[in-house]
């Protein structure tokens, strides 16, 4: 990102948002920016030969305003910034195939009517379990949240699900992630799809998967 452009996102969180007005002097600009007079006029000249902002003269300084292709820039650079902190997806980790508690199939069929809502479709009554080493951050963003609810006598927790891909042997399964409320910090993590992935692809226990989520 070039000098000028900073110089608009500083001046952005000055005006407050990108529909304010400002009135303020290069001096007071310039120690915002924390750089010499001379080079926040340069700035400002320059983000208004580019028709990113709009300057009028006032009695206490320079009345100071977005224009459209400068709210336009700044939608932009708010949307790349979400992405690279926001979007793991972009990295990938890694974990082993171990065996479950065996409980994942009554679980599974049991959320299966909730999970459906979220996925489009029903999830195979069973998970394929991975070890890993540390948790994959997941933003908020990215959860699909699933409320708890009673079933007959018995309560069952919340869960968020998160839409996730498995690279297995040079393929890529779509799947998704299940992460119950009360075990939210296991490092054994489950996923789930709409048919049996370990004989899908053969897998097997301690073979070593690739991930994604987000």
């Amino acid at each position: 990102m070039d000098s000028s452009r900073l110089a608009l996102l500083h001046l952005t969180r000055l005006l407050g948002g990108p529909d304010e007005t400002l009135i303020l002097t290069s001096s007071e600009y310039a120690d915002a920016l924390g750089v010499s007079q001379q080079t926040a006029s340069r700035h400002l000249i320059r983000l208004e030969r580019e028709g990113l902002i709009s300057r009028k003269l006032s009695g206490r300084g320079q009345q100071i305003s977005l224009r459209e292709g400068g709210r336009r820039h700044i939608k932009s650079l708010h949307n790349q910034l979400n992405d690279f902190f926001e979007s793991p997806a972009t990295h990938k980790y890694f974990g082993i195939v171990t065996s479950g508690l065996g409980e994942g199939a009554y679980y599974v069929k049991t959320y299966a009517p909730y999970i459906k809502e979220v996925t489009g479709w029903t999830p195979y009554p069973g998970t394929l379990n991975l070890l890993v080493e540390d948790l994959p951050p997941i933003p908020v963003s990215k959860k699909n949240h699933i409320k708890g609810f009673v079933s007959g006598e018995r309560s069952f927790g919340a869960a968020d699900i998160v839409e996730s891909s498995l690279i297995l042997k040079g393929s890529t399964q779509k799947a998704y992630l299940l992460l119950p409320e009360r075990t939210h910090k296991s490092r054994e993590l489950e996923f789930i799809a709409p048919q049996n992935l370990r004989r899908k692809h053969s897998i097997k226990n301690g073979d070593k998967m690739t991930f994604t989520v987000g």
